[in-house]
Parts: structure tokens; sequence; C-alpha cells
């Protein structure tokens, strides 16, 4: 992306294949995956354009299990969308906004991020992804998809009549 933001979004996801699981109570339903946290970091952390940062954003039970590691990268912006939080809880996040459209609206429109901002990652849960994949502005869904079924108490909403496979 070059120049000033543009207002759209891509979705970072991974998915148990047998059941659409994606958490269990606020973690990971499965075990560790170093190789494809690895990914995870460099995809939705590194800027495709030098001087540019990436933001991610995240519900607040998905930013409550994410490691130290991952919140506090250089590069990159955090917002939280929580109905229960009204500030940042840490300095970690920029802002904390009630919905996915406020967060997107206030990127869209903030003077200070317009020129700064490479790609903006939707990174869960489970309502935030529903609201990300039937919104207009998101672009592509970054998906790993994990073999198998594990025991989830979230799961991930259909998308695959709404977007088109490119990589495999």
């Amino acid at each position: 992306m070059t120049g000033a933001y543009d207002g759209t979004f891509n979705i970072c996801v991974a998915m148990c294949d047998g059941n659409r699981g994606i958490g269990l109570a606020g973690h990971h339903p499965w075990p560790s995956l170093p190789s494809d946290f690895r990914y995870y970091m460099t995809l939705t952390g590194t800027p495709n354009e030098k001087g540019k940062v990436s933001v991610n954003i995240k519900g607040r039970v998905t930013w409550e299990g994410s490691s130290e590691l991952e919140r506090h990268r250089p590069g990159v912006i955090n917002i939280l969308i929580s109905r229960k939080l009204k500030e940042p809880p840490d300095e970690a996040v920029e802002s904390v906004f009630p919905t996915l459209q406020d967060a997107v609206d206030y990127l869209s429109t903030s003077a200070a991020f317009l020129s700064m901002i490479d790609t903006v990652w939707i990174m869960g849960g489970e309502d935030i992804y529903r609201e990300a994949i039937n919104h207009p502005a998101c672009k592509r869904i970054y998906l790993t998809r994990i073999y198998g079924s594990f025991p989830s108490d979230r799961f991930l909403a259909g998308f695959e009549n709404k977007f088109q496979q490119i990589d495999q």
C-alpha cells in the first residue's frame, strides 16, 4: 500500500479444520505451533513499506491472551475493540473502541495515522472476526488451517462464499 491509508484491512486467523474452532478459554485450543507463530508475527508486524506501521486490531479477550512479545512489537500500533474497556489497559495499546467500524473510521480520518499506516490486521476474537468477514473493507483472509478438531468455545464464522482462495 502506498500513500495514505485507504480504510481497508485483512484478517489473520488460525482455525481448526474439523470444527472451525479458534479459541478455548481465551487461548488457542491446539498445542503450540512455533513456526506458525513466527509466520504470524512477521505477517502482522512487518510493514511492506519502509517507514510505515502495521495496525493490529484485537478484541479485549484476545489481547489478554496475547504474549508480551506480541504486545510490544516495534512498528505495530495496537487497537482494542471492547464494550467493557473505555481506556487502554496499558501503554502498548494506542486506543480502545466499542466497535470495529469505530476503529476503522478513526484510522481512516485521523491525520496522525493516515500517512503512516501500511496494513491493518484484524486478529480476533469471534465477534470481531464475524463483523470483519462481513465488512466491505475486508480485502483478504490469511488463514492457517489446523488439521483436526480441538475442544473450542469460540468459532470462526463462515467466509468461504465471500472470498476466493488464492494460495494454499
